[in-house]
């Protein structure tokens, strides 16, 4: 395979591969990136005037096309990124708009590789639906540095760079790796790009985390936000669950919660010193569960489950009214997975009370219950007052939501 500039009469090949690449992005999820039209045929000829176009080429067929250009300031909506940072600032090469025919295994990677050659110093983004760009970049040696904007549209794009750099925690990561644990692990968090799980078991996981801890690597790794790994996120989270001082603990979950991407991270970290300051915390946790990003408030209700069901329970504190008006999708969510009994059964208990009214008829009352669940019905009773309601009947008052939302 070669590359070179892609020349006008090369145009329609182009096009037909950009066509073919819309519609494998909508085949995987991914409809909303390059919809029906872009790259636009306009800006192909663009690029191909200033000599920013190229093409890989194998046998005399295009096997690939992309965007490449550097300079210190190559993509200028580049000098704004959010959430993140870039790992250096100088020279260096950007890639967009790279799409493969798929008649050339491997030919998008041969693109990448060309261009490193020509620059040490790579700067990409994708969209957060192209699971398939996110894998293809981390395991083109890419790391995740944060979110920047295009011009395309308003939907944020993840940034990726590489350049010559150690990683030794990385480096450590795929040591511990368990490449039969691999692909048990990421279907448990399918979410997240199959190229970001190395596969390193939770125990190993929480060793090395002891073994970082206190030490200029741990300090690094809080501080390299975002991370590109699964397992970088879960060392995060277990290095500040042992964090000791309750501020810089409350600081270092504040700084990680906007990038926790899945439920494990999520329910993995809990921080010890929080048992000791309920007083403090609760004020925390109605901040976080007015938060837009799901797994903030996720991991709000998780610390009020942890730390609020028992000697220092309150009512409003879990699922309140809050919750339910500003998160009613969160909060009826919450509800099925916690609190749905369908498919559960009646105790012996449920069914003797229910043999009971059989055999004595009219001169069994009845029961009082508070529970909510339904059993003594499923049992065959048919004289139930529930005091406290029942689960099978609920239903929102939210407009946005239909009655008997919950459990039907």
């Amino acid at each position: 395979m070669e590359v070179r500039k892609t020349e006008p009469k090369d145009l329609d090949a182009v096009m037909d591969i950009y066509a073919g690449a819309r519609a494998f992005m909508k085949e995987h999820g991914n409809p909303r990136q390059w919809g029906d039209t872009w790259p636009p045929r306009e800006l192909i000829e663009k690029d191909i005037e200033a000599g920013r176009s190229y093409v890989c080429y194998n046998n005399g067929e295009i096997a690939a096309v992309f965007y490449y250009y550097q300079d210190e300031n190559a993509d200028p909506l580049y000098q704004n990124i959010e959430e993140g940072n870039w790992m250096a600032d100088g020279v260096y090469g950007v890639v967009h708009r790279i799409a493969s025919s798929n008649s050339v295994k491997g030919a998008a990677s041969f693109c990448i590789e060309w261009a490193y050659s020509q620059c040490h110093h790579l700067r990409v983004d994708t969209h957060p639906d192209n699971l398939v760009m996110q894998n293809f970049l981390i395991k083109n040696h890419f790391q995740r540095r944060g979110i920047v904007h295009v011009e395309q549209d308003d939907m944020p794009r993840i940034a990726f760079e590489r350049m010559e750099r150690e990683f030794p925690i990385q480096e450590q990561l795929f040591h511990l790796k368990d490449s039969s644990y691999k692909a048990f692990n990421h279907n448990l968090i399918p979410n997240i790009p199959s190229a970001s799980v190395i596969g390193v078991r939770t125990p190993a996981l929480r060793k090395y985390a002891k073994e970082l801890k206190d030490t200029d690597l741990a300090k690094d790794l809080l501080n390299q936000l975002p991370h590109t790994y699964f397992e970088e996120n879960q060392l995060h989270s277990f290095i500040i669950s042992d964090m000791k001082d309750y501020d810089s603990c409350l600081n270092e979950v504040n700084r990680f919660l906007p990038y926790i991407d899945n439920w494990a991270t999520c329910d993995q970290c809990s921080p010890k010193v929080f048992k000791k300051n309920t007083d403090q915390l609760i004020y925390e946790i109605k901040k976080w569960i007015q938060s837009n990003h799901p797994y903030t408030v996720r991991f709000a209700i998780k610390v009020l489950m942890n730390h609020y069901l028992k000697e220092n329970y309150q009512p409003e504190y879990l699922l309140d009214r809050d919750c339910l008006y500003n998160h009613p999708a969160l909060f009826y969510d919450f509800l099925r997975e916690k609190m749905d009994t369908r498919a559960c059964k009646p105790n012996r208990a449920h069914m003797a009370l229910a043999q009971m009214e059989n055999k004595f008829g009219d001169g069994f009352l009845g029961i009082i219950t508070q529970n909510i669940d339904g059993f003594h019905q499923q049992a065959g009773n048919t004289r139930v007052a529930e005091i406290h309601g029942t689960m099978s009947r609920c239903h929102c008052d939210c407009q946005e939501y239909p009655g008997d939302y919950v459990f039907t």
